[in-house]
């Protein structure tokens, strides 16, 4: 079956219809900490309506395009379906908030087996059981390029209310002095994109199936660091993003809107050992441009690092320091000289 044979309404009942509970309602948002949104309509109006008692509320937009983001000949639909929630609630963590709801907008070819699609939606419904959120509307278009468009909504959590009085993190609020950290580590996400589309420049040949796997799954199933997210915020960081264009690209956005400049240490970014096994003439560049990792990039003053990790041993890494001048990224080695790295980060429309 077709997306040409069941027509756009019959397509919308299908998909939503992943989200329905047994009794046919669709099901309530996954954190159970936001008590106080109340979804009054749901997907099925003209827009939805929700209630909401005296929270503040992040909003977010983000796109995948075929050919673009995600090849549907190669691609598994149910990691395309969790990489398109993926993307947006990192931009939800990167606030120190968690999703609340969502609406998913679709580009679709006629074409295209409806099955993958409900497999998909099966995706994007894992990553809301992991992360929370909940689908409240929607809309679907015939495209000669299929398109995912998703707009999403995320809260404080009540615990964070209280503790921040609503005062979320953003890219603006870096002072020089600070120390910048991040989540997790840099490079396998475009490392396994790199191994996608066969770019083995650098690249041992002959990789284990495990190794593979570990690249493979950084590029198509992202983590968002929803939960660290929170946790940075009520350990008092102000300043934040998620690491999607590379880490580079990322740290100049700081610069930027902060009006600071930023000393990054090139050996003290935290690198896991399949990748420098992988590519072991080019981790260092994938880590510092790659994209894709969608990390948290935080700065935050010294004094608050020590109660940070001595409460969340191991959540964060030290990368480097804000300085007054100049309003950009220095790359350091490990002497503190500059270090001459040809960095070029993926942006759209570049050439």
């Amino acid at each position: 079956m077709l997306v040409e044979d069941v027509g756009e309404n019959n397509l919308i009942d299908i998909l939503t219809s992943v989200f329905r509970d047994t009794d046919g309602k669709v099901s309530r948002p996954y954190s159970s900490k936001n008590s106080d949104l109340d979804l009054k309509v749901g997907i099925g109006d003209d827009a939805a309506v929700l209630d909401f008692s005296n929270n503040t509320i992040v909003f977010t937009t983000d796109s995948l395009v075929e050919g673009v983001h995600f090849d549907t000949r190669t691609s598994d639909w149910r990691a395309i379906g969790w990489k398109a929630m993926a993307v947006n609630m990192s931009d939800i963590a990167a606030m120190g908030c968690v999703p609340t709801g969502f609406t998913v907008s679709l580009g679709l070819r006629r074409d295209i087996p409806v099955n993958f699609l409900k497999e998909m939606y099966c995706g994007m419904k894992d990553a809301c059981n992991v992360f929370g959120g909940t689908i409240v509307g929607g809309d679907t278009v015939e495209s000669d390029v299929m398109f995912i468009s998703i707009s999403m909504f995320g809260a404080l959590e009540n615990d964070s209310k209280q503790a921040c009085e609503q005062k979320i993190m953003t890219r603006d609020s870096a002072q020089p002095g600070d120390k910048v950290a991040v989540t997790g580590t840099f490079g396998c996400a475009a490392a396994g994109l790199a191994v996608g589309f066969k770019d083995f420049k650098g690249t041992k040949f002959e990789m284990e199936d495990k190794i593979l796997k570990h690249l493979r799954d950084a590029q198509n199933l992202p983590s968002p660091r929803v939960t660290e997210g929170v946790e940075l915020l009520n350990s008092g960081v102000k300043a934040a993003m998620d690491s999607s264009d590379g880490l580079v690209e990322d740290l100049g956005k700081i610069c930027e809107s902060s009006e600071v400049g930023i000393r990054l240490r090139t050996d003290w970014i935290p690198v896991d050992d399949f990748l420098v096994k992988a590519f072991p003439e080019r981790w260092l560049n994938l880590a510092l441009s790659g994209g894709e990792d969608y990390e948290l990039i935080l700065t935050v003053e010294e004094n608050k690092i020590e109660k940070i990790n001595r409460k969340f041993p191991g959540m964060i890494t030290v990368i480097g320091e804000v300085v007054e001048n100049p309003q950009r990224v220095i790359l350091l080695d490990q002497n503190n000289n500059e270090n001459e790295i040809n960095v070029k980060s993926w942006q759209h429309f570049s050439k």
